[in-house]
């Protein structure tokens, strides 16, 4: 698992604000998801493709709270690769990332309740939804307690939009 790495703790709340496994074949769209969210405060392990992202969340031993992946992956679609991941970590939230959401996610997916974002991403809707995602998690948590979504220690939004 050498090209998966867990990112720097973002400055703000030490990640404090959840983990976030971001899921991309473009090396520079991985970068610069780390930076968005490690700079938000989010702890972000990277993977490069499906394979590498199940390896990574496999060895991590803390939740993950939010899989942040590229639908149109190479080897594996991002729905395969949530599907898979969601067996052994099913409180985690989905967010997709897609250039066309038809396409990519089928035509089934609106009524299946699946969240995406449409690339070019905006950074403030892309934090937004994570938070939503989160938010969500840490709710359902709250109302069914278990071993399945363990809350991060989450500080109030002190960002301004």
């Amino acid at each position: 698992m050498t090209d998966s790495r867990l990112a720097r703790k973002g400055s703000r709340g030490e990640g404090r604000r959840g983990t976030v496994l971001v899921v991309d074949d473009e090396p520079a769209m991985l970068r610069l998801l780390r930076l968005i969210l490690a700079g938000e405060g989010f702890t972000v392990i990277e993977a490069h493709g499906g394979a590498q992202a199940v390896e990574a969340a496999a060895a991590h031993p803390g939740p993950i709270h939010v899989l942040l992946t590229d639908a149109s992956l190479s080897r594996m679609s991002g729905r395969e690769l949530a599907q898979r991941l969601l067996v052994t970590r099913p409180g985690m939230r989905v967010l997709y990332m897609t250039t066309d959401f038809p396409l990519a996610l089928g035509r089934a997916a609106p009524s299946e309740g699946l969240d995406f974002v449409t690339k070019p991403l905006g950074v403030s809707a892309l934090v937004r939804r994570v938070r939503e995602l989160l938010a969500a998690g840490l709710a359902e948590a709250a109302a069914e307690p278990g071993p399945s979504f363990r809350a991060p220690s989450v500080p109030p939004d002190d960002t301004k939009p």
